[in-house]
C-alpha cells in the first residue's frame, strides 16, 4: 500500500489435476521483476478457492471483488490500490501459443 511496494493476487486452475490455486506475490517494485516474496495455496474445491481470494482481496484493498462489476474501486488509507492489467493483445497471445484462429479476411 505504500509508493513502491506490490501485491500480485491470481487465481489459478490446473485443469491437468483439477487443483484452483490462489497465488500471490509481494514486496518492493524493484522485487517483483527479481525476487519477490511468494505463496501459494491450493485448493480442491472451486467454490473455498473463490471464497479466499475474495478474503484476501478485501483484507488488501478494502474493497469487495464482487461489488466491482456494478461499484468503482475505492481507494482505501493504507490499503494497496488496484491496478488491472489491460487485456493481452493478440500478438501478446501468439507469442504464448493460445491466439486461436486467425481473424477472417
Amino acid at each position: 500500500y505504500g509508493l513502491y511496494v506490490a501485491y500480485h493476487l491470481q487465481l489459478l486452475h490446473n485443469p491437468v489435476s483439477d487443483l484452483y490455486v490462489l497465488y500471490t506475490s509481494w514486496g518492493g517494485i524493484w522485487d517483483m521483476q527479481c525476487n519477490p516474496q511468494r505463496q501459494t495455496t491450493p485448493f480442491t474445491d472451486m467454490g473455498l478457492a473463490v471464497k479466499e481470494f475474495r478474503k484476501v482481496f478485501l483484507s488488501k484493498t478494502g474493497n469487495k471483488w464482487e461489488a466491482l462489476p456494478t461499484e468503482p474501486f475505492e481507494k482505501k488509507p493504507k490499503k494497496y490500490q488496484w491496478i488491472q492489467n489491460p487485456p493481452p493483445t493478440r500478438e501478446q497471445k501468439l507469442r504464448r501459443g493460445a491466439a486461436g484462429p486467425p481473424p477472417r479476411p
